[in-house]
């Protein structure tokens, strides 16, 4: 079975991983844990990350610090922009991170957030999702990958191979995945987010699986190619 590895430590937003002294951060799941002496800064420590922290955005933009990780030699930082609401409903912000060696504070380049609530039927059946999707991502895209994963994650007869096999024989099949590992259902949001970074792929933050796909042009106007079991590291 292929995988892609997800490091998030030195990673700008996504890493940030994290748990947080067992504090989560939202968006982000089954990471592992920072070891920290503290979850909090000194006053004059905190000063001076939000100091690194605003030189990365227009100075009209107010953040907050979500949360850190004090050790006597090095300490994270964890940044997060006051969310905007689109007409749509979508919320909007930026996050990143800080970390510091002795003295200086070092950051990570901001990266663009977008989440919404919806409903998405598949096969006549409505799911609840919490939806992310990158800044080249429109919500209407967003909506139409999501819907095709999950109609291709629970597809009992699929045979999506995994990504990166050179034989199909040679690959687990994502029917034998979804079975071993179901999706939240009921009240219960699916976590989905969408990104066209490199290839339009759609994960499942709940099984940590990812779904590559290509455009074409039939109805559903994306095909599925392969799947990732995504391991996280640190």
């Amino acid at each position: 079975m292929a995988v892609r590895t997800v490091a998030y430590l030195g990673m700008s937003a996504a890493l940030t991983l994290a748990v947080l002294c067992g504090v989560a951060v939202p968006g982000v799941a089954h990471a592992q844990m920072l070891k920290c002496e503290n979850d909090w800064l000194y006053d004059y420590d905190e000063m001076a990350l939000r100091a690194a922290a605003l030189r990365m955005l227009p100075k009209s933009v107010h953040l907050v610090v979500t949360g850190a990780c004090r050790n006597p030699d090095w300490s994270y930082g964890f940044i997060e922009t006051r969310k905007n609401v689109t007409p749509e409903g979508v919320q909007q912000w930026y996050e990143f991170t800080c970390r510091r060696q002795r003295q200086q504070w070092k950051c990570d380049p901001p990266e663009f957030k977008q989440l919404i609530a919806l409903s998405v039927v598949v096969s006549s059946v409505s799911h609840q999702v919490e939806l992310s999707f990158d800044k080249e991502s429109s919500l209407e895209r967003a909506r139409i990958l999501a819907a095709r994963a999950i109609e291709v994650y629970f597809d009992a007869t699929s045979r999506l191979p995994s990504c990166g096999v050179s034989r199909f024989e040679e690959g687990y099949l994502l029917r034998t995945q979804s079975s071993q590992s179901p999706l939240p259902s009921g009240e219960k949001a699916i976590r989905i987010k969408v990104s066209n970074e490199a290839k339009d792929s759609v994960t499942f933050d709940d099984v940590n699986v990812s779904i590559d796909f290509r455009r074409n042009d039939t109805a559903a106007g994306y095909e599925a190619v392969c799947w990732w079991q995504l391991v996280v590291v640190t």
